[in-house]
């Protein structure tokens, strides 16, 4: 199921995760580096069923995933000059994915 936001498609749920892509200078760099959502995107993907929410960084390919309920719950609301309220998860609370670092086995 495609989420909207503003009627523009922001990302989509497949399963139980609510899959986004974004630029990396689409991350928050104040107060700290981080990734944000506005409320009711999180609401509509959780009602289509996610559990979990896993952004890609379209630059590297880096995955970073996390609990919707969390962000939702625990993430730090914020209101930018001309944007609505967001909650952003700082980045360094992600599940991290980085796709060029092989593993050892």
């Amino acid at each position: 199921m495609k989420i909207t936001h503003r009627g523009r498609p922001v990302g989509e749920v497949r399963g139980d995760t609510f899959y986004k892509t974004l630029k990396r200078d689409h991350f928050l760099r104040v107060p700290v580096r981080s990734i944000a959502f506005t409320p009711h995107t999180l609401w509509e993907a959780q009602q289509a069923g996610a559990v979990y929410v896993e952004v890609t960084e379209k630059e590297t390919g880096i995955k970073y995933q996390a609990v919707v309920q969390t962000i939702r719950e625990k993430g730090v609301s914020i209101e930018r000059g001309g944007f609505e309220q967001q909650f952003y998860w700082p980045l360094d609370k992600w599940e991290v994915t980085d796709p060029k670092q092989t593993k050892l086995l």
